[in-house]
């Protein structure tokens, strides 16, 4: 019963949030670019959101079996390189 509302009802429900969220993220970055540096808080703030439903995603997508495991850990993924983009200046003394 468990493993079937994760499957029908969590999963689905996660994977819509996650892409309101990256929706939301772009229009943060957009407010940060065009209207000023004063919201980049907004922007960075909503990482740590994205983050954690990304962690739900990876759970309930264990938890309900849901078959395409692997496109939820391409996200993962594509989530990581994403994180360490913003770090690649400092590791090579460019800031």
């Amino acid at each position: 019963m468990f493993r079937t509302l994760a499957r029908t009802r969590a999963f689905p429900m996660l994977a819509w949030a996650y892409l309101a969220a990256l929706g939301i993220q772009v229009f943060f970055a957009g407010m940060f670019v065009f209207v000023g540096a004063s919201n980049i808080e907004l922007h960075r703030n909503m990482a740590h959101v994205i983050g954690a439903l990304t962690l739900f995603l990876v759970i309930s997508t264990f938890v309900g079996r849901v078959p395409e495991k692997r496109l939820v850990f391409g996200v993962v993924g594509l989530l990581i390189v994403q994180g360490m983009l913003v770090h690649v200046g400092q590791w090579f003394g460019l800031t």
